[in-house]
């Protein structure tokens, strides 16, 4: 609860390189996975009970204040919980490309989606999913990598690159 107050204030300057971070209630954070010193960390965190889509819309508002004031996000992470279903993977999807859409072409941007280190298959096969869609006409030259495994042993469980 208290990250999703932290997530709410606005913390950025103008001009600053942002990590942006959303992560589902049940999501596991990706400790390895920390800004530079010169990258400001904002995360939109999933509160229990709140709705896929509600979180999703909370995400896109706060990529939306983060480009509005002068933010560029080079780093981001979707960290989701191992709940399967319809409106999850509707969220996910705008979720991630709302990420995506907030890296600035050049800046050699990555967003990382990462499902729980116990979750089932099924979950990591939804993200490589919605990375290959990501990258199919992506007007980006960022990278995305898909799994657990690529933040905590050194290699992507799945890379997608696009340029």
């Amino acid at each position: 609860m208290q990250l999703a107050a932290l997530a709410m204030q606005p913390v950025l300057v103008s001009q600053s390189k942002v990590m942006l971070v959303a992560v589902e209630y049940g999501g596991q954070w990706p400790v390895d996975l920390r800004p530079h010193a010169d990258v400001d960390l904002v995360m939109v965190v999933q509160v229990e009970a709140e709705e896929s889509l509600v979180f999703a819309s909370r995400v896109l508002r706060k990529a939306s204040s983060i480009v509005a004031q002068g933010g560029d996000v080079v780093l981001g992470v979707m960290a989701v919980a191992a709940t399967l279903g319809l409106r999850h993977l509707e969220a996910r999807c705008a979720i991630a490309s709302t990420i995506l859409r907030t890296f600035r072409y050049g800046s050699k941007s990555a967003l990382y989606l990462v499902e729980p280190s116990n979750s089932n298959p099924d979950c990591r096969a939804h993200l490589v999913a919605i990375a290959e869609g990501l990258m199919d006409n992506a007007a980006t030259d960022c990278i995305i990598q898909v799994g657990y495994d690529a933040l905590h042993d050194g290699t992507a469980a799945m890379t997608c690159t696009a340029s």
